[in-house]
């Protein structure tokens, strides 16, 4: 036994009469100590630091150079008054954010950030955490938590449209889409001509999605569009549409879940390519349904070119698998 405890106390005595070797056990030792010591939780910012801090960043140039508001009922009233969006932006102060100091580095201190937000009523709103300030959570309810953000609101400070990513091309596409929604509206109360009317505020609508999928159609039909704005609009339109069937889609219904999107496929109609692979495999069940093979065939084909390049490769083969059932299902007799 005293052999198994001999080396141990041989190595403090070693350690105990040279202090060098003591001091390099020691620096050997630190960084395992600090590692598994207990992290301090940090630092809350007091009330006046809060305030100091949301002061500071409503210093910052850029939201000078475009003279934005931090009053969120004031930014409401200004935007009622001059029928126009409010371009809302959402930050934080409470705690660091590099996206948000990047952000404010960048693409809002930049003059053609000023000229587009020249066209709206500018407002700021800061998540500061200070202790009576009006609508803290605003940026929460209104646009998630997410900071930053750049979002057009209604004159009510509802929100019409997030820049996401927030890019200049990107802020100028909506912005001038934000414009045509408002310019359409105030037709309503002037033209003569009902279908230009219509027409103006269903394209304005339409491409800020701001039409419910069950009632595109219909508004569509309503809008007076031309048949060569029709046939431009139509993949987007057959994407609503297959969005409101797949809503509906359960397991005792795929049949004529199915059937709805043959008669698109039969009547020429086609969706975009972000929702192509839904509208083929619809396609595809109705053929075997219905035992039509040549059917089934460019459904496969149509599916083939769009298998999925994002999942595991055993996920495809399951989908392929599955594809390929129905197809000899359509080919049985």
């Amino acid at each position: 036994m005293a052999a198994l405890h001999s080396q141990p106390i041989g190595f403090l005595t070693m350690l105990l009469a040279s202090p060098s070797a003591l001091l390099a056990a020691v620096a050997l030792l630190l960084p395992v100590l600090a590692a598994q010591a207990p992290t301090a939780p940090p630092k809350v910012p007091s009330q006046a630091e809060r305030i100091a801090l949301r002061d500071a960043k409503r210093k910052l140039p850029a939201f000078a150079r475009w003279q934005a508001s931090f009053d969120f009922d004031a930014a409401k009233r200004q935007a009622a008054k001059d029928d126009r969006a409010i371009l809302a932006y959402f930050t934080v102060s409470l705690t660091p954010n590099p996206a948000c100091d990047a952000a404010e580095s960048g693409l809002l201190a930049t003059s053609e950030f000023a000229q587009v937000a020249a066209d709206f009523v500018p407002f700021v709103h800061i998540t500061s955490g200070v202790e009576g300030e009006p609508y803290p959570n605003l940026m929460h309810r209104t646009v998630g938590a997410i900071a930053p953000t750049l979002a057009f609101l209604e004159t009510d400070g509802t929100v019409l449209a997030t820049v996401r990513p927030l890019e200049l091309a990107v802020l100028r596409d909506l912005a001038t889409k934000v414009q045509a929604l408002f310019a359409a509206r105030r037709m309503q109360a002037s033209t003569t001509d009902p279908k230009a009317r219509d027409r103006a505020l269903f394209l304005a609508e339409f491409d800020l999605a701001r039409i419910p999928p069950a009632n595109l159609a219909s508004r569509a039909a309503t809008a007076g569009l031309t048949a060569e704005q029709l046939q431009l609009l139509d993949p987007k339109l057959v994407d609503a549409e297959l969005a409101v069937i797949s809503a509906a889609s359960r397991l005792e219904n795929r049949t004529q879940q199915a059937a709805q999107v043959a008669a698109l496929h039969a009547a020429g109609r086609r969706p975009t390519e972000a929702r192509a692979t839904l509208f083929w495999g619809f396609v595809l069940v109705h053929a075997a349904a219905t035992k039509n093979g040549t059917l089934a065939d460019q459904a496969y084909a149509e599916l083939l070119q769009r298998e999925s390049k994002t999942k595991d490769l055993r996920s495809v083969l399951a989908s392929r698998e599955q594809w390929q059932k129905l197809v000899a299902e359509a080919k049985q007799p």
